[in-house]
């Protein structure tokens, strides 16, 4: 990407078509520069943590030390996506 190095990696921790791009640090400067120079035309839209943090709690994913606190699971707090545990005591 603009001739340096970079990890790409497709992500969906929103739930949106997104990526994350880990660079160098010396070299992230150029790599924004590039990617909204050559993103203008194909309306790139740079979000920030917040907005990934309301786009994940819109699409109804829980993160575990904001929404979960690795005790309580997704049946007990009524997230559940149709089915229930075939067990008691499930994650517990």
């Amino acid at each position: 990407m603009a001739g340096i190095f970079s990890r790409v990696a497709r992500v969906s921790y929103t739930g949106e078509l997104s990526f994350e791009i880990n660079v160098r640090r010396r070299d992230g400067l150029a790599v924004w520069r590039a990617l909204m120079d050559t993103g203008t035309a194909f309306g790139i839209t740079p979000v920030g943590s917040e907005t990934s943090g309301v786009l994940r709690i819109e699409k109804g994913y829980i993160s575990a030390g904001a929404e979960g606190d690795g005790i309580t699971n997704p049946f007990d707090a009524g997230m559940s996506l149709g089915g229930q545990p075939k067990q008691t005591g499930f994650c517990r």
